[in-house]
């Protein structure tokens, strides 16, 4: 370690506060153990997923590694000031009289340090009650999802003859699309939040929930059993909604999280998406949510849910990453929509699960 040097001013790495100069460089403790830490062999292999522009400062220097360490670099931080040699006698002089007491050795190995690792540091963060909620929202989603049925969709058309693989028509595909579909009603129908709100709500938000469930559970009920994979089943698609929804939906799920149980998740997210917070009548006057506040909370229940469960299984920068993704995602599903919201065969489809869903909502007031 370098010779430190007393000063008062701010890390020009993240811009925490700083009190000692660090190979070279005014830098807090954090960015001064990063540097140690990754200098020497990490910078060819550490990666930016953001183009190399990387704002680096206190509240986020930990999202992006390369980053950080190239900004160290850049303010003047020097490897060769971290192969110093340095004598203990010579290292105890220059500690402040301010600073710590140093323990003693035994006491410094009874000392557990706080892990960089979130995953290690973090599994607590998860209340039982929010444990209990992921469960139940994932236990949701398998108990009505229809994926046993396009696997065995697939498997018919592979065991079909070379000739007739090809020969989805629009007919076939509306009355898989709807099954797809269809797993949204019970999905919203056991969704307690759903069910709490005023019904004056319920009805302005029920078709964007309907139309984001459906189609994010239905392209991932697609990935998942292949289905994606038939040229038969993407030509029918093609034929029947439009090159431009078609060529949007392929794109969203071949995009996907690979992690099935995070989408699972984000559906809860998506039921409660702004998008569908305003409705228009007949004379196209606004009609608005009577409480955006209650709404929003719920909203943001799901999604730390979610951003727990990240952090809960991933790394920090790939929490980030894929949270990112799931908001790409978020506005992929209200592009494709708005397009298919043309498209009678699907409406037909989507009006029927919001008559079903409306009138189950009745007979739960009712009791």
């Amino acid at each position: 370690m370098s010779k430190s040097n007393i000063t008062s001013s701010e890390c020009k790495i993240c811009g925490d506060s700083a009190s000692f100069s660090h190979y070279g460089v005014t830098a807090c403790q954090s960015c001064k153990m990063f540097f140690k830490r990754n200098a020497e062999n990490r910078r060819e292999t550490l990666k930016c997923h953001f183009d190399d522009q990387c704002e680096v400062n206190i509240n986020n220097r930990h999202v992006c590694a390369a980053c950080r360490l190239e900004k160290c670099f850049k303010v003047g931080m020097c490897i060769e000031m971290i192969r110093c040699p340095q004598s203990r006698n010579k290292r105890k002089n220059t500690i402040s009289s301010a600073l710590v007491p140093v323990r003693s050795r035994q006491n410094e190995q009874s000392i557990k340090l706080p892990t960089l690792n979130l995953l290690d540091q973090d599994r607590s963060l998860l209340t039982t009650d929010q444990w209990n909620l992921l469960s139940n929202l994932i236990h949701s989603y398998d108990e009505h999802n229809a994926l046993t049925f396009a696997k065995n969709f697939v498997n018919e058309i592979n065991s079909l003859h070379p000739k007739l693989r090809f020969k989805i028509d629009s007919a076939k595909t509306v009355e898989i699309s709807k099954i797809l579909c269809q797993t949204a009603e019970p999905f919203i129908q056991s969704n307690h939040h759903f069910a709490s709100l005023p019904l004056h709500n319920r009805s302005i938000i029920l078709r964007g929930t309907v139309y984001n469930i459906s189609c994010l559970s239905a392209s991932l009920t697609v990935r998942e059993s292949g289905l994606i994979d038939s040229s038969a089943y993407r030509h029918g698609l093609e034929i029947t909604y439009g090159t431009i929804p078609y060529n949007l939906s392929l794109n969203m799920i071949l995009s996907l999280d690979q992690d099935f149980d995070l989408v699972k998740l984000s559906l809860s997210i998506f039921a409660f998406c702004t998008s569908g917070c305003i409705l228009y009548d007949e004379n196209t006057s606004p009609i608005r949510l009577t409480d955006i506040q209650s709404f929003l909370s719920i909203q943001n229940i799901y999604a730390e849910i979610v951003w727990k469960y990240l952090l809960y299984k991933y790394s920090f920068e790939q929490s980030v990453i894929r949270f990112s993704h799931l908001v790409y995602s978020m506005i992929a599903v209200v592009t494709i929509t708005s397009h298919l919201q043309t498209v009678k065969n699907h409406t037909d489809v989507i009006d029927t699960l919001i008559e079903n869903i409306e009138h189950g909502q009745m007979n739960i007031d009712d009791n």
